[in-house]
This record gives structure tokens, sequence and C-alpha cells, in this order.
């Protein structure tokens, strides 16, 4: 997911400023500078999920693993 979210903003970035750039070159140059803003804001985003994914992940790994060793007892 990061890979992904990497490899389509700056290319929307820049699709964004070239659209721009026909009405108000100033700001379409402008909007090229928010590129490594918008990088560092959605990869710091996905990170915090990704870790939160990988606790779940394991806590549902050590889980299972007390079901099938029996340790988890029946109510």
């Amino acid at each position: 997911m990061l890979g992904v979210y990497r490899s389509l903003v700056i290319p929307l970035v820049f699709v964004i400023s070239f659209i721009l750039f026909f009405f108000v070159p100033i700001i379409a140059y402008c909007t090229l500078l928010l590129i490594p803003i918008i990088l560092h804001w959605g990869m710091s985003r996905l990170e915090k999920k990704a870790e939160r994914d990988e606790v779940a992940a394991s806590k549902i790994v050590v889980d299972n693993k007390k079901v099938h060793s029996g340790e988890v007892k029946k109510n």
C-alpha cells in the first residue's frame, strides 16, 4: 500500500499542476512544492495503520496458537 501511495502521489500532483498552469501559472508552480508535504503526511498515516494491523495480526496468531495448544479454557 505504501508503494502504491508513493507511486500515485507524484503523477497526480503533476497532473493537477499541469491543469492549473493554464488558469493560474503561479499557483501551478507552487503546487509542486506540496509533493514532499503530501508524501510525508500520507506515508506517516499509512505507516501507523500498517503498524496497528501488524499488532492486531500478531495478537490473532498468538490467540490462535493458544486455542490449538489447549491453553484456552472452555466455558
